[in-house]
C-alpha cells in the first residue's frame, strides 16, 4: 500500500471557539435511559467478569449509548467503512470497526469529470477530528498502475465554521480500477453537524521508475455536505493540570478521547509574552501521547497519523490521530512524555 499525504498539520488562530453542545441534557437522559435497557437484553459478556473504576463504568456506558445515539439518527441507513478503512487501521476488532460504523454519517455522493468519478462514502468522527472516506474510480475495464503515487494537484476542504483547522488525505489502498482515499481532519471548532465544501481537481499520478507526473483527468469536483456523525469523545477526569514547563509555562489542563483521536486542553499564564507563542506551540508539537491498555498493548508517536495545534489567547489545543482506534473500555492510562532540561519526563493520567 502506498500512501500520499498533503499535509497542513500546524495551524493558529486568533478566533472564537464554538460552543455549541453535542446533546441536551433531556436528551442525553433519554439516550442513557435506552442504553441501560439495551445493556439488560444484551447476552453474557464472552470475557470473565471483573470489577471496572467509575471511569471505565464511564466509557462502557458512553460507547453503549453511541450505539444508540447513532443508529436512532441513520436508522437502517448505516456507514460502511469497508475492508480498506479496517486495513489502514491495522485491522482492529470488529466491534470496534461496529461502533464507528453506526456513530458514521454515509453520504453517498459521487461526481464525474472526464470518466473519472470521485465518490464519497462517509464520515466518522468525533468533536474535533473527523474521517471523510471517499473513492475514485476509472471507467469499466480501467485499472490504475501498481506502481504508481496519486493525488489531487489542488484539494480543498472548507467547514463552515473554520476557524483554525488542518487536514491531510492518505491513500488507503488500491484495487483494479478504484482508489481509496481517508480525509484526515483537525479543527479548533466543534466539526460535529459542521456543513463542509470539499473540492479538488487535477488527478495524477507519478511514475517512481521516471519520476515523472502525467494527468489523469482535470476535473473539477466539488461537494457540498453536513458533518453529521455522531461525537464519539470522553472526556478524562484529572485530578490536577499538568506543567511540564514550570508554573509559568503552559498547562494542560483536559484531556478529551475518543476511538480515533486525542485532544489536549492547553492554556498559557497570563504573564507569558506574546513573543513565546511559537515557542509555545513547538514545544506542544513535540509532546508525546501514550496511550497504555490493559492487555499491555500501547498506542504511542510511532502510531501518529496527524498532530495539530492551534490558539486563542491564552488557550492552546493540541490534536492527535492514530493509525490504529482506540479501544476506550481497555484504556487503563494516558501518558504525556515532555522534554525537560534535555531528559524525557512521564506524566500519568489513570484512566
Amino acid at each position: 500500500m502506498k500512501r500520499i499525504t498533503d499535509l497542513m498539520n500546524s495551524y493558529e488562530e486568533q478566533g472564537a471557539m464554538g460552543n455549541e453542545a453535542a446533546l441536551s441534557k433531556e436528551e442525553q437522559r433519554r439516550v442513557l435511559k435506552g442504553v441501560m435497557l439495551r445493556i439488560q437484553e444484551n447476552t453474557a459478556p464472552v470475557r470473565p467478569a471483573r470489577r471496572w473504576s467509575k471511569t471505565r463504568k464511564l466509557f462502557a456506558v458512553a460507547a453503549a449509548a453511541l450505539l444508540v445515539t447513532g443508529a436512532g439518527v441513520v436508522a437502517a441507513e448505516r456507514f460502511s467503512l469497508g475492508d480498506s478503512f479496517a486495513g489502514w487501521m491495522g485491522s482492529p476488532p470488529q466491534e470496534q470497526i461496529e461502533a464507528l460504523r453506526i456513530s458514521g454519517h454515509p453520504l453517498d455522493l459521487f461526481q464525474t469529470a472526464q470518466g473519472v468519478t470521485v465518490a464519497l462514502q462517509g464520515v466518522i468522527g468525533e468533536k474535533n477530528t473527523a474521517y471523510l472516506l471517499y473513492d475514485v474510480q476509472l471507467p469499466e475495464g480501467q485499472e490504475f498502475p501498481e506502481t504508481d503515487l496519486y493525488l489531487f494537484e489542488n484539494q480543498s476542504l472548507m467547514p463552515e465554521k473554520s476557524g483554525a483547522y488542518g487536514y491531510h488525505s492518505e491513500l488507503m489502498s488500491k484495487e483494479g480500477n478504484t482508489l481509496h482515499f481517508c480525509l484526515c481532519i483537525n479543527s479548533w471548532k466543534e466539526l460535529t453537524r459542521q456543513q463542509v465544501v470539499f473540492s479538488m481537481d487535477t488527478l495524477k499520478h507519478y511514475n517512481e521508475d521516471t519520476d515523472r507526473a502525467s494527468v489523469i483527468a482535470e476535473g473539477p469536483w466539488s461537494f457540498e455536505f453536513p458533518l453529521n456523525y455522531s461525537d464519539t469523545s470522553v472526556k478524562i477526569p484529572m485530578k490536577k493540570k499538568i506543567t511540564p514547563w514550570g508554573e509559568d509555562g503552559i498547562a494542560i489542563n483536559g484531556i478529551q478521547v475518543s476511538p480515533i483521536a486525542v485532544h489536549l486542553e492547553c492554556s498559557r499564564p497570563v504573564s507569558a509574552a506574546m513573543e513565546q507563542e511559537s515557542l509555545d506551540t513547538r514545544q506542544l508539537m513535540d509532546l508525546e501521547i501514550r496511550l497504555c491498555f490493559g492487555d499491555g498493548s500501547v498506542i504511542d508517536g510511532g502510531d501518529q497519523l496527524s498532530s495539530g495545534t492551534g490558539s486563542q489567547m491564552l488557550n492552546i489545543q493540541v490534536n492527535r490521530s492514530f493509525r490504529k482506534l482506540i479501544d476506550l473500555e481497555e484504556l487503563v492510562e494516558i501518558q504525556i512524555i515532555a522534554e525537560e532540561d534535555g531528559e524525557n519526563r512521564v506524566y500519568s493520567v489513570p484512566v
